[in-house]
This record gives C-alpha cells, sequence and structure tokens, in this order.
C-alpha cells in the first residue's frame, strides 16, 4: 500500500509521465491492429516463398516449410532486410526478387512506418489533451484567486458592488 502511495506521489511529480501512460494505453489498438496486418502479411509470404524456394539452394535452411519461413520472414522485418539473400533471389529469378522486394517495401517501410507515425500522432493528442486540462486548471486558480482578492466581504461570492469595483 506504502509503495502505491509512492507511486502516485510520483506521478504527481511528473504528469508529463501520466501523459506518456495515458497515450501508450490508447495507441494500443492501433499497434494491436498493425501487429495482426503484420502478422497476416508474413503469413502469405512465407506459403509464397515456400512454395517458390522449398526446393531451392537460395531457400536452404530458410523457406523449407512454412513455420520457418515465418519464423525467417519475421527475423527479417525485425532485424531489417538481408542484402545476401536478396542477391541469392535475383539469382534464382526476377519472379522471387520483386516478391521478396514487395515484402520488404510492404512490411518494412509501409507499415512499420505507418506504425511509428500513428504513434507519434496519439502521444501528440495526447499531451494536446493534456496541456488543455493543465491550463484550464491553471485558469481556474488564477479566477478563485482574484475572486477571493476582490471579496471584501469575504462571502466567497462577489455581490454586485464587489463586481462593479472590478470594472
Amino acid at each position: 500500500l506504502v509503495k502505491i502511495s509512492r507511486v502516485a506521489s510520483l506521478a504527481r511529480m511528473f504528469p508529463e509521465l501520466m501523459v506518456m501512460v495515458d497515450a501508450m494505453l490508447q495507441v494500443l489498438r492501433s499497434v494491436a491492429a498493425t501487429a495482426f496486418f503484420l502478422f497476416l502479411t508474413i503469413y502469405v509470404y512465407s506459403i509464397v516463398f515456400t512454395l517458390m524456394l522449398s526446393t531451392d539452394d537460395a531457400g536452404a535452411g530458410r523457406f523449407e516449410s512454412v513455420l520457418q519461413s515465418l519464423n525467417f520472414l519475421l527475423l527479417q522485418v525485425l532485424c531489417g532486410p538481408d542484402a545476401d539473400l536478396i542477391m541469392k533471389m535475383l539469382e534464382t529469378g526476377w519472379s522471387c526478387y520483386f516478391i521478396y522486394l514487395s515484402f520488404v517495401f510492404l512490411t518494412t517501410l509501409a507499415l512499420m512506418n505507418s506504425l511509428v507515425g500513428v504513434i507519434c500522432s496519439v502521444i501528440s493528442d495526447a499531451t494536446d489533451g493534456a496541456n488543455d486540462t493543465m491550463l484550464g486548471e491553471q485558469l481556474h486558480k488564477e479566477i478563485e484567486r482574484m475572486v477571493q482578492t476582490l471579496d471584501v466581504d469575504q462571502s466567497g461570492v462577489l455581490d454586485l458592488e464587489e463586481f462593479q469595483q472590478l470594472l
């Protein structure tokens, strides 16, 4: 219980931390959809490459089965495309070469960059919302301070005479 209160006090000390946590929770849906689409894309390409290269030297150790192809293509997305493999694909044939380049373009360039763009957009929106909230709270505190200063009879509200003094 004490540790939870420490985390809460830490969150009050650094409101930016809470903004980041809130933004990351908002972006989870987009990340899940992108991960699903990425897996689906890798699965389709792994079937294609297994059919094309399972008996070829270029596919040895990489595309012998669909599961092995899935693993290899996932590593290509996570670690970056392999230049030696691209050259082997070119030696195997233009069709393999262009299919592999389409895979690299679709997964690494288009899909992953769009994911980064979505994450940045959501974090920016969350930050803007948090800034608006903080500005509203500051404005509310400033108005309360002004009312307390102008409230001569300390009634908690400004009557007509006190308000006319303001003008």
